[in-house]
């Protein structure tokens, strides 16, 4: 199990799903980065807020991070490459529709986008929203190979084989748990 952070004001903090949206719990303490092995990164300013700042991150090079930074549109996805804060993931959550992913791989080529996940998909555009296979298909089309699936609730979308094995599929779980057989890499958020 690889290791993930939510932080919020450059502290550590939990994060839950209530149903509806993301809550944030206490804050843990100062955010470090320090360890081996894959990290993934929520920042929850970025996500609630729609402002994201992935500047002031401290990164250790010795280990992958990827780095979900809320961005709320299509152009601040050079912000974030320009930053240099690790790979970065695009979240469908707060896209406007395949439109606006488009523009955003008109900046650049995307290696990772996410997709909420509480018994259906989670997303504000009608785009991202329904078939889960259909949505996965629509990425493929546009060469994006790896889709970190954000499971909120502890419910999994069911992946049929011969999808699974043609986009890596990550998996970032928020409650305890087993992954389901088609995760490739898995984060819990504690």
């Amino acid at each position: 199990m690889a290791e993930a952070v939510a932080y919020l004001n450059n502290r550590r903090v939990s994060v839950a799903w209530n149903g509806e949206r993301l809550v944030t719990g206490r804050a843990d303490g100062p955010l470090e980065f320090d360890g081996e092995g894959s990290l993934l990164v929520w920042d929850l300013r970025g996500i609630l807020k729609n402002r994201p700042a992935p500047g002031p991150l401290p990164l250790n090079p010795k280990r992958e991070t990827l780095v979900d930074s809320g961005m709320a549109w299509g152009e601040d996805v050079i912000d974030a490459i320009m930053a240099d804060r690790g790979s970065v993931i695009v979240p469908l959550r707060s896209l406007r529709g395949w439109g606006e992913l488009d523009e955003a791989l008109a900046y650049a080529e995307l290696e990772m986008v996410s997709l909420d996940w509480a018994e259906e998909p989670v997303a504000a555009h009608a785009d991202f929203q329904g078939d889960v296979v259909e949505l996965l298909r629509q990425l493929l089309r546009r060469n994006i190979p790896r889709v970190m699936v954000n499971c909120l609730d502890g419910s999994f979308p069911f992946i049929p084989a011969g999808l699974s094995g043609s986009v890596r599929l990550d998996v970032a779980m928020l409650t305890d748990g087993h992954p389901p057989n088609w995760a490739g890499e898995v984060f819990r958020l504690g």
